[in-house]
């Protein structure tokens, strides 16, 4: 047997474990990538939307502020229902 189709064969059938490994690693990491949109799908039961409204007065948000000694800034937004407030340590 001579060199070269000994190469091909080696050459060919490296490439083809390569390419089964390379495939099952992609598949894999799309799995992980999209685990929660797949889920979502898969067992839609478990993600039921929740009918829940969080709403922050200004003045919850100042007497948070005072008792850690806070600033605190609220952010409303017409279209969404709740409302954020960061709190930040004061300097």
């Amino acid at each position: 047997m001579k060199i070269r189709p000994f190469g091909v064969l080696v050459h060919r059938y490296s490439g083809l474990a390569m390419t089964v490994f390379l495939v099952i690693v992609g598949l894999t990491g799309s799995f992980l990538a999209f685990y929660k949109e797949l889920d979502s799908t898969i067992n839609p039961q478990l993600y039921v939307k929740a009918d829940v409204q969080l709403l922050w007065m200004s003045s919850e948000a100042a007497q948070i502020g005072k008792l850690f000694d806070l600033d605190t800034n609220i952010l409303s937004i017409p279209s969404v229902t709740c409302v954020l407030i960061w709190l930040k340590k004061r300097r």
